[in-house]
């Protein structure tokens, strides 16, 4: 808020005025043309002049126009009636000057206020104008902190070696039934009385309500009537007590470790402690992790964490989800299921704890998947002569592609596997003298690393040794 001036302010009356009156009319045209631009919080200190040289200083809060909205009888002056023609001027006045001092010193009344010397507001009550910020709501009256219609108050007091005393005297009459009270919101819902003492009967002399001050008194205060509604406004303290629509949070006096978290006691106090730490379970792995579709399976799960009973959700990749027929926690490391799941994919696997807490693999671990088979016969796949070269096929196949492999056995000499197609060839170059049967066992592994076993034979012949033909 801030005090107007404005050179060589001056008009008359444009009608007479009770003693009682809040507006008044200047001559046509001059308000605009004479006197400061003012409006709520903003104000300026008028004088008035009546035929026999009467005087009374009033605090204008706002004008339209030509009309002026005032607060009757400052500085010591009688409120009186004025007739039309009397003057009025913007005269410098000495609440004026005091006025422009503090709002200048950032609206602190002084500096510090003891016990013996308190910092003092002289209050009285007025008829609430639009200057209040609770115009319409409430009472009608409102609280004027030194002549300041709803003011906004600045504590200091930040050591709680060294506390502030504020004094809010209520000793002028117009205090009369209006004890002036602090509360933690507007409303007056919850009353703040720490370090508050009261004397006297408002309205009489040595009446006041005084507050001492320190680091953990709110940030933020409402002074208003105990008996009537929103007749103050509020005050703002630099505090470690943080005031949260009534709600008082006090900050500890020391920084905390790093991580650690603010915890409240319940009551507001806050204190520093560390952050709670969440076990979550994991997940190593499975086995089988290649099962048949639509075949009940068993399947180990081994991890950390697991907790008395966990879900267990299969996941393919489009998102479906598959449950266990049925879920068994052998040890806080392993759980045992049984599956029956029919669509041939890659599965993620997913624990979660009672909890809540949950781990899924980072990987599809689990595959849903139709073994390789042989297409190819066991047994033998033929015979061929020696030194002859010799081809023989042997097939198999799987949702996926296969591998061939011997596991065990001997093909005849000179004969090798593709791998890719089953095929065995080659030249036969074996030193054997007669015919000779040869036994191996071949394997498929397809992409899921099921695999398939069959034993074969090939049989290898040898002709007569120094034979002759006769035709």
């Amino acid at each position: 808020m801030a005090v107007l001036f404005k050179n060589n302010a001056h008009s008359t009356l444009a009608s007479s005025i009770t003693d009682s009156a809040t507006s008044i009319t200047v001559a046509s045209g001059h308000g605009n043309a004479r006197f400061p631009a003012t409006a709520s919080p903003n104000y300026f200190y008028a004088t008035l002049i009546d035929g026999s040289n009467n005087i009374e200083v009033v605090r204008c809060t706002a004008r339209s126009s030509d009309v002026l909205t005032v607060i009757r009888a400052q500085e010591g002056t009688s409120a009186r009636a004025y007739s039309a023609g009397d003057r009025i001027e913007l005269r410098i006045t000495a609440q004026g000057l005091e006025d422009l001092n503090r709002t200048s010193s950032n609206e602190f009344k002084s500096g510090w206020g003891s016990t013996s010397a308190p910092i003092n507001y002289a209050v009285t009550v007025v008829t609430k104008t639009s200057a209040h910020p609770y115009t319409g709501v409430g009472s009608s009256s409102a609280y004027a902190i030194d002549g300041v219609e709803g003011a906004v108050l600045n504590f200091a007091g930040a050591d709680t070696g060294k506390t502030y005393f504020y004094r809010f005297d209520q000793a002028d009459s117009s205090n009369n039934g209006h004890p002036l009270r602090f509360y933690l919101n507007a409303a007056k819902s919850t009353a703040y009385t720490t370090n508050v003492t009261t004397n006297g009967t408002p309205g009489n002399a040595g009446a006041y309500t005084q507050i001492e001050v320190d680091e953990y008194t709110p940030n933020l205060l409402y002074y208003q009537c105990s008996s009537h509604a929103h007749m103050g406004n509020h005050i703002h303290h630099i505090s470690n007590m943080f005031n949260s629509n009534g709600v008082l949070f006090k900050l500890p006096t020391a920084d905390g470790s790093s991580g650690q978290l603010l915890k409240t006691n319940g009551s507001g106090v806050l204190s520093f402690v560390a952050a709670a730490t969440a076990t979550y379970p994991t997940l190593t792995g499975i086995s089988p992790s290649t099962i048949s579709p639509s075949t009940t399976t068993t399947i180990v799960i081994t991890g950390t964490n697991y907790v008395t009973t966990p879900n267990v959700e299969i996941i393919n990749s489009s998102g479906i989800i598959s449950y266990p027929l049925t879920i068994v926690r052998n040890a806080a490391t392993q759980l045992t299921i049984t599956a029956n799941i029919s669509g041939n994919a890659s599965y993620f696997l997913r624990v979660e704890n009672p909890d809540g807490l949950s781990v899924r693999s980072g990987s599809a671990i689990l595959s849903v998947s139709t073994g390789p088979t042989f297409s190819t016969a066991a047994g033998s796949l033929g015979e061929g002569a020696k030194g002859a070269a010799l081809s023989f096929d042997v097939d198999g196949s799987s949702d996926s592609t296969v591998a061939f492999s011997k596991v065990s056995g001997a093909f005849p000499d000179g004969l090798s596997l593709n791998t890719s197609t089953g095929v065995i060839s080659g030249t036969e170059n074996g030193s054997q003298t007669e015919t000779t049967v040869f036994n191996f066992t071949l394997r498929l592994t397809d992409n899921e690393s099921q695999t398939v076993d069959r034993a074969f034979s090939i049989s290898v012949s040898v002709g007569m040794a120094n034979s002759m033909a006769f035709n």
